[in-house]
């Protein structure tokens, strides 16, 4: 009966330690549970941030016009405006551009844009001469595909509305006596106070620094409504082929 009581005692003690060592084993194995409340974003996702620049641009274009007689109304013949000519015209603008995503960028701005159109006429000792420029306050807007990275290449459409501001004629002439004159016609009135063009353009962006690109864009644009009111004999409406120059500097990376 002794020895039995030894056994279990001897027995008890051993399964006792065994118990032991298990329990601090399993205590050193820490399961970690995903917390699934934590918002994780990925380094692609802070890639894609938007990024907006601002710009600052010249354009020099070829400007023309389509003229022809106001069907809806009392039509007028073209007579010697059939024989006007391109002028080259100038105009100035900033805006801000928006990445909307890898290839895709909008962008918009205020300009002060013109057209025109040109005459020239020149026999023997007589010569009469005028250029003609339609100005307006515009606020061009385009969407924009684009590729590249260092050098970008992009093209892209839109509208311009344009609010008309001054009409200004420059007329030269001598005449048979050798005489010389000039003078220039300036109006706001006679002419339709909105009009609006579409624009369709390609361009490269080269980039500088982190800070700077320089842009170089050829563009054509072609207004849609004519410059004149609805009870003019004659339907006028800008064409434009040029190029535009620029600086585009980034404000966030």
């Amino acid at each position: 009966m002794k020895k039995l009581v030894q056994f279990v005692f001897f027995f008890g003690c051993i399964w006792s330690a065994q118990a032991q060592i298990m329990i601090g084993e399993s205590s050193d194995k820490v399961e970690t549970i995903p917390n699934t409340n934590t918002l994780y974003l990925p380094a692609e996702t802070l890639n894609n941030v938007s990024t907006t620049s601002i710009y600052f641009v010249s354009n020099l274009t070829r400007s023309f016009r389509l003229l022809e007689p106001n069907s809806t109304f009392l039509a007028d013949s073209l007579g010697a405006r059939a024989q006007e000519r391109t002028l080259n015209t100038w105009s100035f603008g900033v805006g801000v551009k928006n990445k909307i995503s890898n290839h895709f960028f909008w962008d918009g701005g205020v300009s002060l844009l013109k057209n025109g159109e040109s005459y020239a006429f020149s026999q023997s000792d007589t010569s009469y001469f005028y250029q003609t420029n339609y100005s307006y306050f515009a606020m061009p807007l385009r969407l924009n595909f684009t590729t590249g990275k260092t050098v970008q290449f992009y093209m892209g459409a839109g509208v311009i509305p344009q609010i008309f501001t001054k009409y200004r004629q420059d007329r030269q002439w001598t005449t048979s006596t050798n005489s010389r004159g000039q003078e220039t016609i300036k109006s706001k009135s006679g002419y339709n106070s909105f009009a609006i063009s579409a624009v369709l353009n390609v361009g490269i962006l080269l980039r500088l620094d982190n800070q700077w690109s320089l842009l170089v864009s050829p563009e054509a644009r072609w207004q849609l409504n004519s410059t004149y009111t609805k009870q003019d004999g004659l339907v006028h409406k800008a064409r434009g082929y040029g190029i535009t120059f620029g600086l585009v500097k980034n404000l966030t990376d």
